[in-house]
């Protein structure tokens, strides 16, 4: 049983992980376009 915050937290920092890989995936997979778009709508509002 004293293990379990040991597995509770690399649970948390994989999950945390993925999610920060996702957002770069995401802006490294796009068009430049697109991310001129997506920056410049962000940043008007």
């Amino acid at each position: 049983m004293s293990d379990n915050w040991i597995v509770g937290n690399l649970q948390n920092a994989i999950n945390t992980w993925n999610g920060k890989l996702g957002e770069i995936w995401q802006l490294v997979s796009q068009t430049p376009e697109n991310f001129k778009g997506r920056w410049y709508m962000e940043c008007n509002y």
